[in-house]
């Protein structure tokens, strides 16, 4: 898997449910990858699986909680 920006996910995941700005704002600044981050990882490979398909404001949240 090629590193992915967790601001970029962000993006990705914002055309099938609303993303605060706020959220964006810090995810601009952060650092997270799915290169030094296990946990967002994990997140972004349970997307591509298809298990936050069904729920992908679920799957904000987490996301949003890693920053």
């Amino acid at each position: 898997m090629k590193s992915i920006k967790i601001f970029d996910f962000l993006g990705e995941i914002g055309t099938y449910t609303f993303i605060e700005e706020s959220i964006q704002l810090k995810a601009v600044s952060s650092k997270i990858t799915t290169v030094n981050n296990r946990e967002f990882k994990d997140l972004v490979l349970s997307w591509i699986d298809g298990a936050y398909d069904e729920d992908p404001e679920s799957l904000a949240w987490e996301v949003a909680n890693l920053l």
